[in-house]
């Protein structure tokens, strides 16, 4: 009890709670949405670090992969499906036909290498903002159309998994973590990457000291 009072004491500093390896999907639906899913959206045996982006206009999906190559470099890969790959595998939950919906799915994928002090501080980021909260928090408001996330970190042989918390929702670390996943799906389609990779580790170093310390650090 007091470890949770403590949790929702943060108010504005919650972000993650955790979820089902299956994108919080139950069941024999949920494993065979994670690996139709997973076949086309993330396409790296040796990743670090995940993020779904979830939209719900326009419908489109869109994800984030840090992965390690053979040199120990580490890379970061973007992948964006229009439509959503996650409705298309859905709709056969509504009687439509799943396989002619994924036909109609165009993917397009880029990718950068991320400098060191980047890729270090994104791994620090996740693993103060996974698994997250071991249960959802109460919240009296309703969003219908608001940027949501499914984070996952690969810790040895186990897979940490969180989804943002409804509570999170329009504080300033949902914003702070919004302005970094954009900061990096931009870099790596080539928009402002430069500036962008630069600036990218201290907005990283600020998040992670709200989620830590519950105060954020200059």
């Amino acid at each position: 009890m007091l470890c949770a009072l403590t949790e929702l004491s943060l108010g504005e500093n919650i972000l993650f709670c955790k979820t089902s390896r299956n994108y919080g999907r139950d069941g024999p639906r949920g494993n065979k949405f994670r690996q139709e899913f997973e076949a086309r959206m993330f396409k790296h045996h040796d990743w670090l670090q995940r993020l779904f982006v979830v939209l719900y206009e326009p419908d489109v999906d869109q994800t984030l992969e840090v992965y390690a190559k053979p040199d120990g470099s580490r890379w970061l890969n973007y992948t964006r499906a229009t439509p959503s790959v996650s409705k298309a595998i859905d709709a056969e939950r509504w009687g439509y036909d799943t396989k002619k919906e994924l036909k109609a799915v165009h993917i397009m994928t880029n990718e950068i290498a991320l400098p060191p002090n980047v890729a270090a501080q994104i791994e620090l980021l996740w693993r103060a903002m996974l698994p997250g909260l071991t249960r959802e928090p109460e919240s009296q408001r309703v969003y219908m159309d608001h940027l949501s996330f499914v984070a996952f970190r690969r810790d040895n042989d186990s897979v940490q998994t969180g989804r943002i918390a409804i509570a999170a929702i329009d504080t300033p670390a949902y914003h702070a973590f919004a302005d970094i996943v954009e900061d990096l799906i931009k870099a790596c389609n080539g928009m402002s990457k430069e500036q962008r990779l630069a600036r990218l580790p201290s907005k990283m170093h600020h998040l992670q000291s709200l989620l830590t310390t519950g105060k954020a650090k200059p």
